[in-house]
């Protein structure tokens, strides 16, 4: 382990550690998928569906996707705070 430039401690394994913050970052971190990508997709087309629903009058199914975007929205928070 050697100090780096900006004070983190770089080991042999190719990662550093933030004594602040108690964080692994690590090399391969980019070929991990974000876990609310795909959660995030979901939430922008129901609220696509919900805004042609309520263009075409129909309030009951606006209200319905609009409601089932906000439960991915909650879900999509959780894991962001995680």
């Amino acid at each position: 382990m050697r100090g780096g430039p900006s004070g983190d401690i770089v080991c042999t394994h190719l990662c550093i550690l933030r004594p602040k913050y108690q964080t692994t970052i690590s090399m391969f971190n980019f070929l991990k998928k974000d876990p609310t990508s795909k959660l995030q997709k979901k939430y922008n087309a129901l609220l696509e569906k919900a805004m042609n629903a309520q263009r075409s009058g129909d309030i009951k199914l606006y209200a319905r996707l609009t409601a089932e975007s906000e439960e991915i929205w909650k879900e999509i928070e959780k894991l962001k705070s995680i």
